[in-house]
């Protein structure tokens, strides 16, 4: 029998794991940490100032904190003055349109008393109305400024002065509106919008007959109109591709121009009879012959 002292198995303890090493502190970010360095060196560099040196700077942030106060509060009057003054010239107008209102209503009822009795003292209202009239109206037009009309009949007067035609025709809807009350506007921006629909028409005859490959017949288009409207963007630019596009004969055409020019005619009705082999129905080639034949047989 085992002895009652005998020793019993020892069990060992549980193993225990080991603790996860430290996580490494997080580095800030970059620019912060330049920020922090800058900063130390310009808490270092105020250390070293003088009491008096920093007395003054002190001094001169309280005074450039006075500046921005003022120029901020000078701003603020500013906006408030204005807006002050709106509501006065509002008031203004709303009193004025009141008045206005008011003798409207008597000058109509005096017009039907008048109508109903035939009593010409009814229309004493109605007559210092008209009287009236026209100092209301300047009163009027003073308190709500200049109106859009007024504004786009200046515009359209200095599109004409810049014989800016294309910008006239593009905004028509516009000045036609602003031109209904100006007789002489009128006239005007009818006869701009007119010369318009010419070289808008020149130019879609011009893009038909280059979709055609007829570049030679496309340019006189656009040639025939850039010497009636030589200011026009729209057209000039055509007119440049175009003589790119047929360079033959616009060299050939020119050069008998200028040779016409010169009084050399038989050179001239050479380089015209060449460029309307090139473009048969050249308006240009074929004018260029007739005045060239009368020149060379004049009696015909």
């Amino acid at each position: 029998m085992e002895s009652a002292t005998q020793d019993r198995p020892t069990t060992s303890p549980p193993a225990v794991p080991p603790l996860p090493e430290p996580m490494p502190p997080r580095l800030a970010p970059a620019w912060l940490r330049v920020w922090g360095d800058r900063a130390g060196r310009f808490v270092a560099w105020i250390s070293q100032w003088s009491i008096e040196q920093r007395v003054l700077a002190g001094f001169g942030l309280v005074f450039l904190g006075i500046l921005v106060i003022s120029v901020m509060s000078y701003r603020n009057t500013a906006v408030v003055v204005k807006n002050s003054r709106l509501d006065t010239s509002s008031y203004e107008l709303i009193q004025l349109l009141g008045s206005i209102e008011e003798a409207l209503i008597a000058a109509e009822s005096g017009h039907r008393r008048y109508l109903v009795t035939g009593d010409e003292s009814y229309l004493k209202a109605y007559r210092g109305l008209v009287e009236q009239m026209p100092e209301f109206s300047r009163y009027l037009q003073a308190l709500a400024g200049p109106s859009g009309q007024e504004e786009r009949i200046r515009a359209l007067e200095q599109l004409i002065q810049q014989h800016n035609y294309r910008r006239i025709y593009e905004d028509s809807p516009r000045f036609i509106a602003a031109a209904a009350m100006y007789p002489d506007r009128q006239k005007q921006l009818e006869a701009v919008l007119q010369n318009m629909k010419k070289i808008e028409a020149a130019v879609l005859r011009a893009e038909e007959m280059r979709r055609q490959n007829n570049y030679p017949g496309a340019w006189e288009s656009v040639e025939k109109a850039a010497s009636e409207f030589p200011d026009d963007s729209k057209l000039n630019q055509l007119r440049a591709d175009l003589t790119t596009q047929s360079a033959d004969f616009v060299r050939t055409l020119r050069a008998a121009q200028d040779l016409e020019k010169k009084d050399q005619i038989g050179a001239a009705l050479s380089h015209y009879l060449k460029a309307q082999k090139i473009y048969p129905a050249s308006d240009f080639a074929t004018d260029g012959i007739n005045r060239v034949k009368k020149a060379i047989l004049p009696d015909n």
